[in-house]
């Protein structure tokens, strides 16, 4: 019996008419970071309800519970905003139950469900067999017989008739063909009532499309009722509608500017609100004048270089204008907000206008001047930068920095500047967005190759940033099973695609690897698939994902407990917190966490559940959610709210206060710490000292004060490193070192041309750049 079951009972009613079930109410539950969460809503006070408190402990129910029927989401109450909503009547559903199928004599009761070894599609009457491995060596695998008990918009529930098993689907994630087959099976079709039922029904499950199919069905099977389905008609078509333009809206945030709009010209007008086409109007709109912004832009630089005497000036000159007109685009137009706002400003001279046009291409209108030298050195600062980057060679590296120090008014602050803007570092070739490519990234150990997979999304450009998600794969798939997953294929693209992410998957497990193994290779791998990958890809550093199935969710547990400054939040589904993770979970107190499991899946509740008890109840940014009646699966059907959750996260802002526990010493940088010369305990690696006892974990407490200390307030490693930014440390005062309480610098710092670059050269991150290095 589930451990939830005395607390949510369900009674279901079987009969072969449709049915609506008696009233009941739900809700949803907002985050304050805007996620929401629909289901019924209850206080708890452990993930585990079987707990028991100690003498004399209060109780304090700091979680919530909110059950869908088909998965319960666990959160932290203080994450929640209130008051929550619990308005939603269920009643008002359409809902369609099967005939109560006869179980079998056999009384097996299934607790643990691991990986399928093979799913049947629904048979008309509600049926399949799933073939599962039982793990016993006499019989290795069993084949369980499910029936459909139920079908409302959201799920439907399904019930084993050789075990005792329950559990539910979402409906979205069943074939169509299946679904509808069932549907007819259940309802007369001469009967107009049962087959409105079907199109509402359709209708409050979002599927849309099939609504409209079956009223377009009911015209020519009942033409008396044409009044009533055109009122059901223009109801659904105005909700697909919004659903269309808000399709167009996302896939322009995407950087899908030709898809969107060619939709937007195609919009379908019929039954249409005038509100929906007056936005669609807007949007095409949008479109047409960015294009003629852009013809004016290109315009008004040739007229502006006629007004230029010639000679050496314009020769520097006639690259930039080169670049403009070969680059411009959608993506690229916003750098010439500066020049095109001042185009006709008469009190400007032409090379002023220009050096508006060329400074805002390299370094963002935001930072445009209006100084024709500056530009060109800036052209020129830029070209060293990319030489820089790319090299291999320190000395050649030292010869570029002083020809930048030789640029006058290019600052480090301009160099800063410059990075954002820069064309990919790392020149890829037959890059063909929605097919799956392979790369090797250059590895500083040739033992190790550094080899992953990557899906780039539609109408690719490098011009527009997107987020991305770094997915490791389970043990017992490749690791591009996990681009499918995520964006499918050129052929069938899926919701990375669609939504605008670019997806890798690094090769991070040796061949034939059946468990994790918290290795210095896997991490190796991941953070050098990484930052090759922002090296070759115009990627939002600042929206990272790190996600895993299987062996790869225990892996995302791991890395995303051991370097939290790198991503913007983790998604481990169906993994294990092990190892290393049961003491670096502290580590990741602002990270943000999505985790998905099943109830059934393994033994993986009994692993997790202190570690994610203590994270929820800790308050934690976290989602946990666990299918009921569920096991080991990839759980597709979690995508969309996968995809939203991601959406509404950032990667944290340098944080003035770092603690954290460290075991390894490649865990070794921490934000803007880094550490080497480690103790013992840590140089040691393994978490077992001599006689089998736990190697403590050395602590890094570390901060900048009010008062413009860097501080290390404690620390076991010998070498510290410290790479500042203006972000959270005044370059106008005085910066004072201090590490375990003994003074290293009491001076004044500034940003560093060598810094910036070397900073950028390693990790290749766009969005944070650091600007002076310190070392003790």
């Amino acid at each position: 019996m589930s451990r939830w079951n005395h607390l949510f009972i369900l009674s279901l009613c079987a009969s072969m008419a449709m049915s609506l079930p008696t009233d009941s109410l739900a809700g949803n539950v907002r985050l304050k970071n805007g996620t929401i969460i629909n289901g019924t809503p209850q206080f708890i006070q452990n993930l585990d309800p079987n707990a028991k408190r100690g003498n004399g402990e209060i109780a304090v129910h700091s979680l919530i519970l909110v059950d869908n029927g088909i998965q319960r989401f666990f959160v932290p109450r203080r994450r929640v905003h209130f008051p929550i909503d619990q308005s939603e009547n269920l009643s008002k559903y359409v809902t369609f139950e099967f005939e109560d199928h006869r179980r079998t004599k056999s009384q097996l009761r299934v607790a643990r469900v691991g990986k399928y070894t093979e799913v049947s599609g629904f048979s008309k009457f509600g049926r399949r067999t799933i073939t599962i491995q039982t793990g016993n060596e006499k019989k290795p695998e069993m084949n369980i017989i499910q029936a459909v008990k139920e079908i409302n918009p959201h799920y439907l529930a399904i019930s084993a008739l050789n075990a005792n098993w329950e559990m539910s689907l979402r409906t979205t994630s069943i074939p169509k063909d299946e679904l509808d087959g069932m549907l007819r099976h259940v309802t007369d079709q001469t009967n107009p009532q049962e087959r409105l039922g079907i199109a509402r029904f359709y209708q409050q499950a979002g599927m849309y499309v099939q609504a409209v199919a079956e009223l377009e069905s009911m015209r020519k099977d009942f033409p008396e009722l044409n009044s009533k389905i055109d009122e059901i008609d223009i109801a659904v078509r105005q909700v697909l509608a919004k659903r269309l333009l808000h399709d167009l809206s996302r896939r322009r945030a995407a950087g899908q500017h030709y898809l969107a709009y060619r939709s937007g010209k195609r919009f379908p007008t019929k039954n249409m609100s005038a509100a929906i086409l007056r936005e669609v109007r807007e949007l095409v709109g949008h479109y047409d004048e960015a294009r003629e912004k852009g013809d004016k832009a290109l315009a008004l630089l040739g007229d502006l270089h006629a007004e230029l005497p010639q000679g050496e000036r314009m020769q520097q000159l006639a690259p930039m204008r080169s670049m403009i007109r070969e680059k411009l685009d959608y993506e690229s137009l916003d750098r010439l907000d500066a020049f095109l706002k001042l185009a006709d400003d008469q009190t400007l001279t032409a090379d002023k206008k220009l050096a508006l046009a060329y400074s805002g291409w390299m370094v963002g209108a935001e930072n445009a001047a209006d100084d024709l030298d500056l530009a060109i050195n800036l052209s020129e600062a830029q070209f060293l930068v990319m030489e820089y980057v790319r090299s291999d060679d320190k000395d050649a590296r030292n010869r570029i920095l002083e020809k930048l120090d030789d640029l006058e008014s290019v600052s480090p602050a301009r160099i800063a500047q410059l990075i954002p803007n820069l064309p990919p570092v790392i020149e890829t070739s037959g890059l063909v967005p929605g097919t799956h490519i392979s790369l090797e990234a250059k590895s500083g150990d040739p033992r190790i190759p550094v080899k992953y997979s990557v899906l780039l999304p539609p109408e690719y450009n490098s011009h527009h940033i997107y987020p991305m998600i770094v997915a490791l794969h389970p043990s017992e798939r490749p690791a591009d099973h996990e681009l499918t997953w995520w964006g499918g294929d050129a052929d069938d693209p899926l919701q990375a695609q669609r939504r605008g992410y670019i997806v890798i998957a690094p090769e991070y497990a040796t061949p034939k690897l059946a468990e994790y193994d918290y290795s210095a290779r896997a991490h190796y791998v991941v953070l050098q698939a990484l930052r090759d990958a922002r090296k070759r890809f115009s990627v939002d550093s600042d929206r990272v994902f790190l996600a895993g199935h299987g062996m790869g969710g225990d892996a995302a547990f791991d890395l995303g407990m051991s370097h939290p400054d790198v991503f913007a939040g983790v998604i481990p589904i169906t993994g294990v917190i092990g190892e290393h993770c049961r003491y670096y979970w502290k580590n990741a107190s602002e990270m943000p966490w999505y985790v998905v499991g099943g109830e059934l899946d393994r033994d993986s509740f009994e692993k997790n559940v202190f570690h994610l008890n203590e994270m929820l109840k800790r308050g934690y940014d976290m989602i946990f959610t666990e299918y009921i009646g569920r096991g080991y699966e990839s759980y597709y059907a979690e995508i969309h709210n996968l995809f939203d959750w991601m959406e509404l996260h950032r990667r944290s802002v340098f944080p003035r206060e770092i603690d954290v526990e460290i075991l390894r010493p490649f865990d070794n940088r921490f934000f803007w710490v880094k550490m080497d010369d480690f103790p013992k305990n840590v140089k040691d690696g393994p978490l077992r000292a001599g006689g089998g006892r736990v190697n403590r974990p050395m602590p890094l407490s570390a901060e900048v004060t009010p008062g413009n200390t860097v501080r290390i307030n404690r620390s076991g490693a010998k070498k510290h490193t410290f790479w500042l930014s203006p972000d959270f440390v005044d370059f106008d005062k005085r910066v004072k070192v201090r590490i375990n309480n003994s003074q290293k610098m009491n001076d004044f710092i500034e940003p560093d041309t060598s810094a910036i670059l070397e900073d950028f050269r390693i990790r290749g991150d766009r969005q944070k750049i650091y600007q002076v290095k310190l070392e003790f």
